[in-house]
């Protein structure tokens, strides 16, 4: 807890606007779509090499730990001691909980986290992942690190009251784990190869997968997704397009994206435009929905 300023009140500290703070990110997503890219080209990047993704990749390479305690010896060490690295890169989070589980198992000498009475393998677990995101937050706060931790995806049946059973893709981590990290995390996103369906009248339904790499950042019914950095629904699998997203522009400059995105668009979708707006107002989430929403119709036309 922080302490308190000395001589202000507590109204005297209040703070307004968005707090700028170093980026703290999930990025999971299906094999080979450039997740380890991705968080190797963020600025002064550390790729904690748990896996080989970072293998044939120009990159800073811390290797992996042999223990659970030496993984929270480096995040210890990279917090104390000087150095230039502005982000870690942790490759990947499956690959390092299988260290927490092995670490949790020997502690009280079982073999599996199911061996444990009344589930508590499992919030033993969650004691130890608490420590490693709290040396995350030491990272953060001591080195101003940006924090990008890496996942493989994992398909799991989802029961939804309203909406029945289906099928949803998640970081592949315990429940426990993931709850956690899911919490802690300012975004957690989902890459994958960007892909629409197309329809054509006499025709049944296609679907068209581009080469376009994309980061999604809005939970939908196939895959976990949040952000709290107004991202727009979809932004371009790299670095330098995911931080641009993460700093808003002017609505000045969205309303002028989008008027240009509408005389491509057409009368029509000018006026949709205009009456979404005009029910929601021009903020810089409604902005960046409608150039979304603009920019799917003028894809679908040109592939039609």
């Amino acid at each position: 807890m922080r302490r308190r300023e000395r001589g202000k009140t507590m109204l005297e500290r209040i703070q307004r606007g968005p707090q700028r703070r170093p980026l703290a990110v999930c990025v999971y997503g299906v094999p080979g779509v450039g997740k380890t890219t991705f968080g190797a080209s963020a600025p002064g990047a550390l790729v904690w090499c748990l896996e080989d993704g970072a293998s044939f990749i120009d990159v800073a390479k811390l290797p992996a730990p042999e223990s659970w305690n030496e993984a929270l010896g480096v995040l210890q060490e990279l917090a104390d001691k000087p150095h230039d690295f502005k982000t870690l890169v942790v490759d990947t989070l499956d690959a390092l909980e299988v260290l927490a589980v092995a670490h949790v198992c020997a502690e009280a000498k079982k073999k599996t986290l199911a061996d444990f009475a009344w589930g508590g393998g499992y919030a033993a677990l969650a004691n130890e992942w608490r420590r490693f995101l709290s040396g995350l937050d030491n990272l953060r706060a001591k080195r101003a690190m940006h924090i990008v931790l890496i996942a493989h995806e994992h398909r799991k049946r989802h029961d939804d009251p309203e909406l029945g059973q289906y099928e949803m893709y998640r970081p592949k981590l315990q429940e426990k784990a993931w709850g956690l990290t899911n919490e802690w995390c300012d975004a957690v996103l989902f890459a994958q190869f960007d892909a629409a369906v197309f329809e054509k009248e006499g025709q049944k339904n296609r679907a068209i997968v581009s080469g376009r790499r994309v980061l999604r950042t809005v939970r939908e019914t196939g895959f976990v997704a949040k952000n709290r950095l107004g991202l727009p629904r979809k932004v371009d699998l790299d670095w330098k397009s995911f931080e641009a997203a993460a700093v808003p522009p002017s609505t000045d400059v969205l309303r002028k994206e989008l008027v240009e995105l509408c005389t491509l668009a057409g009368e029509d979708v000018a006026t949709k435009a205009h009456g979404f707006l005009a029910d929601r107002g021009e903020s810089v989430e409604t902005l960046r929905a409608a150039i979304e929403t603009v920019k799917t119709y003028l894809a679908e036309k040109s592939a039609a």
